[in-house]
């Protein structure tokens, strides 16, 4: 069992949260979903009230924020020492096992983004176990140096906050294009008679 690079599986499962939780917040904080749609499993668990913790005055902070600081401590405490790792890891798993139980049990949907999330907390959490009191001296042997896992680790949090910014907006219908007029304020009215 000490042979397992479990140090590897640890972050590797939690840069997999990382972008997990961050595209969450980057739905929950965004006007439009970009990950998962409001009619998916995701909208019902982004809908219910417990998807944020209210602190008053109608503000909130939306729960991947949370997942997004763990995770985020979780992987500072694996370049840091066996004990916070084992630690912050133990913390997140406990926390994912009571999302995975609320999802079905409480809100009876399911966001493949959150189960990624946990599914990825239970990982780490079990590979903490196994971490060796030597893992960091055999990390100074290892092919990917500390830079590269922090650059890693900017892009998991970087890419899917930014992705709703940086995305190309859908293309406007034929139809639609050919009645456009420049300079012009062009109004185009839609209208589904199932709504």
């Amino acid at each position: 069992m000490s042979k397992l690079p479990w140090l590897l599986v640890l972050r590797v499962a939690t840069l997999v949260a990382l972008v997990a939780s961050a595209a969450l917040l980057s739905d929950y904080t965004a006007d439009a979903p970009s990950f998962c749609s409001a009619a998916s499993g995701c909208g019902a668990v982004r809908a219910s009230a417990l998807s944020h913790i209210e602190f008053g005055d109608g503000k909130f902070v939306p729960l991947p924020m949370f997942g997004l600081l763990g995770f985020a401590a979780l992987f500072a405490a694996s370049f840091a020492s066996r004990r916070a790792t084992q630690v912050a890891a133990a913390v997140g798993a406990l926390a994912a096992a009571f999302l995975l139980y609320t999802q079905a049990f409480v809100l009876h949907q399911f966001c493949w983004l959150c189960v990624t999330t946990d599914a990825s907390a239970l990982v780490a959490g079990g590979a903490a176990l196994g971490l060796a009191p030597s893992v960091w001296e055999d990390e100074l042997r290892a092919r990917l140096r500390s830079w590269a896992w922090w650059a890693l680790g900017v892009l998991a949090v970087a890419a899917p906050l930014l992705w709703p910014t940086l995305k190309a907006p859908p293309a406007v219908p034929g139809g639609v294009l050919a009645l456009y007029q420049p300079s012009k304020i062009n109004v185009v009215e839609f209208a589904d008679f199932q709504c």
